[in-house]
This record gives C-alpha cells, structure tokens and sequence, in this order.
C-alpha cells in the first residue's frame, strides 16, 4: 500500500493515525506505543 491508500484506510476507519513499525528491529514500536497511551489517558482524565 502506497500513502494515500494508508490514509484514506485510516480516514475511513476513524483511527488516531498510523505509525510505521518493525517487527524485526522493534524500530518505531516504543514511539506507537507512548501516543496510543498518551492518547489514552489523555481521553481518560478528560471525560466528564
């Protein structure tokens, strides 16, 4: 998949963003994980 079908798959799906990640090395794997929990707690302590 190309970038702008990558987008469009998140666009469509309502997803916080995608990251690019490797299995193999763990390159980008910590990063991914610290904004999903980022985003997560944030939503978290802001709910009414």
């Amino acid at each position: 998949m190309n970038h702008t079908e990558i987008q469009d798959l998140v666009n469509k799906h309502n997803f916080l963003d995608y990251y690019l990640t490797s299995a193999k090395s763990g390159k980008g794997v910590f990063n991914a994980f610290n904004i999903i929990i980022d985003k997560l707690y944030f939503d978290l302590n802001n709910k009414v």
